[in-house]
């Protein structure tokens, strides 16, 4: 059933918008696609997941987190900055570039109160163009494939811009195969979750597994199965 799934997934890469993408997903199916990288160098388990499903820790059923990656930026250096990345805090600061400017040119006494104060926010990890890949397959899944183990539902949801790196997040590429994304992360992590517990304990599985595209450019999107045209 794992190659299956990794079947659907290599058959899905392979349908492109751009031709950069397009070239890159040509380059997988010769090689086998996802399937075949995941059979000849499957990403290691990491070890915060594989303690997890070895102690039967499952402590995030129904717990909603949200990370965020940013993108590598390149502006102008003349340019006042917009957003401040604490990765520590993993906490972000957005301030109007307009404000900015204004309060560059002002000395304290004449900024009023309408000048528009830096918006923070946090989340529950964050990440930059500086992480791997695989440290943000990681942080999404140690929680989700423990909470699926179990019986419960689990997702892994990706929002931004278009052309804004989903496709890299949750697909990724298989050369080298530290670059596979959360979806093929996902199949290769709970298929060797799955293994274990069966050797363990001799426990059947039933797994379903969706794959959905929403587009939001449109008023009237809808979403779409990404896996109907691979069906068996």
């Amino acid at each position: 059933m794992d190659k299956r799934a990794a079947q659907k997934l290599a058959a899905q890469s392979t349908s492109a918008k751009s031709s950069r993408t397009s070239d890159m997903s040509n380059t997988s199916a010769r090689n086998g696609g996802f399937c075949g990288a995941l059979q000849r160098a499957p990403p290691p388990m990491p070890p915060g997941l594989a303690r997890r499903l070895a102690n039967k820790e499952n402590y995030g059923i129904g717990k909603v987190k949200v990370m965020l990656r940013v993108s590598d930026t390149h502006t102008d250096p003349d340019t006042p900055h917009f957003m401040t990345v604490d990765k520590k805090k993993r906490q972000v600061t957005l301030t109007d570039p307009a404000a900015a400017s204004n309060l560059a040119a002002c000395s304290s006494q004449e900024r009023g109160p309408m000048v528009a104060a830096p918006k923070m926010f946090a989340f529950d990890n964050l990440f930059t163009a500086e992480d791997q890949q695989s440290d943000v397959c990681a942080s999404a899944l140690s929680e989700v494939i423990p909470a699926v183990l179990e019986g419960s539902d689990g997702c892994l949801l990706t929002i931004g811009y278009p052309n804004s790196g989903q496709s890299k997040t949750m697909l990724g590429g298989v050369n080298p195969p530290t670059e596979l994304g959360g979806i093929p992360c996902a199949i290769s992590w709970l298929y060797k979750g799955i293994n274990e517990r069966r050797q363990k304990s001799g426990a059947r599985f039933s797994v379903r597994v969706s794959a959905l595209g929403v587009s939001a450019t449109k008023p009237d999107s809808t979403s779409k199965d990404l896996l109907a045209a691979h069906a068996t």
